[in-house]
């Protein structure tokens, strides 16, 4: 699924980026739910997948998938707000930034430090020698 998990800066920049945008799901999704009693049950569902993923994107657990899913929930709070002139972002412009920044999270993975590096990293493969008693 990975094929590298960048160490050094790049590693602390993905960590950055992971958690600023996962942080960034979590409170811009949690406050545009304001009055939780006449909210549709789908709203409320909506809410808890985003936060869900923000979260999975801070701890770098499934982070591919997290930010698929956050990057189509973002986008389709744009193009709700484009329609509706509602969405979950405040702006427009913010929706299309947190959209950018999770592909860019897609593309690049979530680097070293991270729980996908420590259960899917980087492995030693020990091949033994032949056996010459053939």
């Amino acid at each position: 699924m990975f094929t590298a998990f960048p160490d050094g800066w790049a590693g602390v920049g993905l960590v950055l980026l992971r958690t600023t945008v996962g942080a960034l799901l979590i409170f811009e999704s949690a406050s545009s739910v304001t009055d939780w009693h006449n909210t549709k049950i789908l709203a409320l569902l909506l809410v808890g997948l985003v936060i869900c993923s923000g979260a999975l994107l801070i701890a770098g657990y499934m982070t591919r998938y997290a930010a698929v899913a956050a990057a189509l929930l973002s986008a389709s709070g744009l193009v709700s707000r484009l329609t509706l002139s509602y969405g979950s972002y405040e702006t427009g412009t913010s929706s299309i930034l947190a959209t950018a920044m999770m592909v860019a999270i897609v593309c690049l993975g979530p680097g070293a430090f991270s729980l996908d590096a420590r259960l899917f990293g980087r492995r030693e493969i020990i091949i033994p020698r032949a056996s010459s008693n053939v």
